[in-house]
């Protein structure tokens, strides 16, 4: 074995080396067996921890898209019950609102149809003769003319009637300043017609400064004074003026009405009819031109009286001895009853049609105070000879004391024509007349735009205006409205 190893050159190394070096590399081979082992064992403790942690992972996964699934429905029932609770409120709401508009249109269509009872009522009584008023009025004027005419006897009460005179001169000197302030159309009592053509009698009585003593000193010895004094009292005493004043109010009530009731229509969303309330406000508003041409008939009427009482003055003091006169024929304090009484009584009057009889029931309705108490003796006693006119007066005061309970409106505005009992509680609802000015909202509406016949503006906001601000129809004349 050395010999063939010497013989290849390779060095010969004993058997017994050999050995040493075979338990070396088998040493050797046990430690990389073991190492491997254990990392065989450490790859697959990793691997299972692994797999572990995926597994606890998926589980937590699965847990919380189970309770994000269980929050979902939760939150989605939640949901869907406060969606039908909050369905149920609103269509209760919507229901409560369809009633309210449905109960809104049938009170408006109730206010309708009273306002258009009322408007026929005005018209047909416009048109109905006044052959009895006419009658009295002919002969309260001859007793008035014979009286002037025969020497007046009686002993006068110069003091009384100057102050009683003074009175009424001032009340009537406020109407007519407050007439030059709003410099409107409106109707002009004698004593303003008188002043125009008297400019001392201008003078003095627009001379606010005068003390009530000096106008009576004045009074004294002016006779033009006297006599525009006598003419406010005739005026003032006379049926038919006051009858034709209170027509007045009726329609430019039932303008505010048919105003009102249009403004209520466009809230609600019902355009249709309007052309018809247009139509109403037409024929009204010619009514109401109409009537201020009566009132100024009736003024000249009043004012021809008036100059042949003039011709046949015959004595001093003579107008004081007119106006005491007159005073001693008029009920006591018919002009206080005239001014004062309940605008609804009016209107129950003038429906009625006997609202000719007012100056024979301002002593009865000022003395007796409740209307439900007068009987038809009364009424007999007080001037009423007519039975059928006595009838309508009861019937009147009837439809007033019924209505009375339930209505509580009151307002600045032209006084409201009477309704029936029934419907005096929509009346509070729709027709608590909305009167502010369409244009500045805080004044009253007190002017009549004519011949669109709307009443929507104060005296202030109107000045300017030359269109209608509801309609947009040209304004040819603007109205003041009467105040109470």
């Amino acid at each position: 074995m050395k010999y063939i190893c010497k013989d290849n050159g390779v060095d010969y190394v004993p058997p017994s080396a050999l050995d040493d070096d075979d338990q070396v590399d088998s040493e050797d081979k046990d430690t990389v067996d073991n190492y491997e082992d254990n990392f065989k064992e450490q790859k697959l403790q990793d691997f299972l921890e692994i797999e572990r942690q995926n597994e606890l992972l998926q589980r937590q996964e699965f847990e919380l898209a189970v309770a994000m699934k269980v929050n979902r429905e939760k939150l989605l029932t939640d949901i869907s019950h406060q969606q039908a609770k909050f369905d149920i409120k609103l269509a209760k709401v919507q229901q409560m609102k369809d009633s309210e508009r449905f109960r809104l249109i049938e009170q408006l269509h109730e206010y309708e149809h009273n306002a258009d009872f009322a408007i026929n009522q005005l018209l047909a009584f416009h048109k109905d003769p006044l052959t009895q008023l006419l009658e009295q009025e002919k002969i309260e004027e001859d007793r008035l003319l014979a009286a002037t005419a025969n020497q007046y006897n009686q002993q006068l009460h110069k003091q009384d009637v100057l102050t009683a005179m003074q009175s009424l001169l001032e009340q009537e000197t406020q109407k007519f300043t407050k007439y030059n302030e709003s410099r409107f159309e409106t109707t002009k009592s004698i004593l303003e017609h008188e002043t125009q053509t008297d400019s001392h009698l201008l003078d003095v009585l627009q001379n606010q400064g005068l003390h009530k003593a000096e106008l009576i000193l004045q009074l004294q010895g002016d006779v033009d004074l006297q006599k525009a004094a006598v003419g406010a009292l005739l005026e003032r005493s006379d049926a038919r003026s006051w009858g034709l004043v209170q027509q007045v109010r009726m329609v430019e009530s039932q303008l505010a009405t048919l105003t009102n009731i249009e403004m209520n229509r466009r809230k609600l969303q019902l355009d249709d009819h309007l052309n018809d309330l247009q139509i109403k406000r037409s024929e009204l508003s010619m009514m109401l031109m109409n009537l201020l041409d009566l009132q100024a008939e009736r003024r000249a009427q009043l004012l021809s009286t008036l100059k042949i009482m003039e011709e046949k003055r015959s004595v001093e003091d003579f107008w004081l001895c007119q106006y005491q006169s007159l005073l001693d024929r008029i009920p006591s304090s018919i002009s206080e009853a005239q001014k004062n009484i309940d605008p609804r009584l009016g209107s129950s009057l003038l429906m009625c049609g006997v609202l000719h009889c007012l100056p024979f029931l301002a002593h009865l309705i000022q003395t007796e105070g409740d209307v439900s108490n007068i009987t038809e003796e009364d009424l007999e006693k007080a001037g009423v000879t007519n039975s059928g006119d006595r009838r309508k007066i009861l019937e009147a005061f009837r439809l007033y004391m019924k209505e009375q309970p339930s209505t509580t409106y009151t307002s600045t505005t032209p006084s409201a024509p009477l309704l029936e009992p029934q419907n005096a509680a929509s009346e509070l609802t729709i027709s608590t007349y909305e009167n502010e000015c369409v244009i500045c909202m805080e004044t009253d509406c007190d002017i009549i735009f004519v011949p669109c016949g709307h009443l929507c503006c104060c005296v202030n906001c109107s000045n300017p205006l030359e269109d209608c601000p509801m309609c947009r129809t040209a304004i040819e004349r603007k109205i003041k409205v009467y105040s109470n």
